[in-house]
C-alpha cells in the first residue's frame, strides 16, 4: 500500500509546483504595482493586496529572496530585484495581452476576460505570447487603459510585426 501512496505523491508534484509558481507570479505582480508609488512595499500592504496573512507574505518574501527575485528587509519592506522586475513585467504583459485577446476575439466581458487572463497567464509559452501580441497588432494598452509592457526582444515592435507578417506570407 505504501507504493501506491508514494506513486500518488509523485503524480501530484507537478501540480503542487505549478500552484507554487502561480503564487510567486501573483506576488511579483503585486510587488511591481505597489512599488510604483514607493520604493519599498510593506508586508501589510502586500497582505492586503493579495488577501493573505502577513505571516504568509513574510514566508513567501523570504523564499523569493532566496530565489533572487526580491530584496527583503524585515521591518523596512521589500522591492523587486532586476530579475524580479523582469519576471513581473512578463506576467503583467501576458495578463494584459490575454485580456485584450479575450475581449476582442472571444467577446468576453471585462470581468470574464480578466478572470480568464488571470488563470491562463501562468501557463502560456513565450511563443504563444508572441503570437497573441502579433495577432493583436502589438497593443500598447489594455481595455482598462493600462500599458502593456514591451517584450524583451531587442528589435522594435514595428520590426517584429513586419517580420511576422513576412513569415506568414511565405507559408
Amino acid at each position: 500500500m505504501a507504493a501506491a501512496s508514494e506513486a500518488s505523491f509523485y503524480f501530484f508534484l507537478p501540480i503542487v509546483y505549478a500552484m507554487r509558481s502561480q503564487s510567486i507570479d501573483e506576488y511579483l505582480k503585486a510587488l511591481h504595482l505597489l512599488t510604483q508609488k514607493n520604493e519599498f512595499a510593506k508586508t501589510t500592504e502586500i497582505a492586503k493586496t493579495l488577501s493573505v496573512s502577513p505571516s504568509s507574505v513574510t514566508e513567501m518574501l523570504e523564499k523569493m529572496s532566496r530565489q533572487g527575485l526580491v530584496d527583503h528587509s524585515p521591518y523596512h519592506g521589500s522591492k523587486l530585484t532586476a530579475q524580479g522586475q523582469q519576471e513581473a513585467k512578463k506576467m503583467i504583459r501576458r495578463y494584459r495581452l490575454l485580456q485584450v485577446f479575450f475581449q476582442k476575439f472571444l467577446g468576453l466581458s471585462r470581468k470574464e476576460a480578466s478572470d480568464q487572463a488571470c488563470l491562463m497567464e501562468h501557463h502560456i509559452s513565450d511563443k504563444v505570447e508572441e503570437n497573441i501580441c502579433t495577432m493583436l497588432d502589438r497593443p500598447m494598452e489594455s481595455f482598462d487603459n493600462q500599458p502593456v509592457p514591451k517584450c524583451g526582444k531587442r528589435i522594435s515592435c514595428e520590426k517584429c510585426l513586419t517580420l511576422a507578417s513576412n513569415s506568414s506570407k511565405g507559408r
